[in-house]
């Protein structure tokens, strides 16, 4: 039994510039793989409007926890401002 590994450049580097540029091609927003598939249609029809949602979701959650977070930033800034000019006022008694 041999136990030598033969990598072969040239077809590794054609199948990585292969790679590259099918990954580099946008698919098309309407492009639904395998509703075409007799069987497997329906769900995958379902699968992607499923993922769809949850990332409609995922937006929505993340929108919201930035309006939080900006909210409570201009919240702490005015604390920050009433203390330092509370300090201020205290220190000249």
């Amino acid at each position: 039994m041999e136990r030598n590994l033969h990598v072969h450049i040239k077809a590794a580097r054609a199948l990585a510039a292969e790679l590259a540029a099918n990954a580099a091609t946008p698919i098309h927003a309407s492009y639904l793989p395998g509703e075409d598939l007799p069987g497997a249609g329906a769900f995958i029809t379902a699968l992607n409007g499923a993922i769809d949602s949850l990332a409609n979701r995922a937006r929505t959650q993340c929108a919201y926890v930035d309006n939080a977070v900006t909210t409570t930033m201009t919240y702490l800034r005015q604390a920050e401002a009433t203390d330092t000019t509370l300090g201020r006022s205290l220190d000249l008694l």
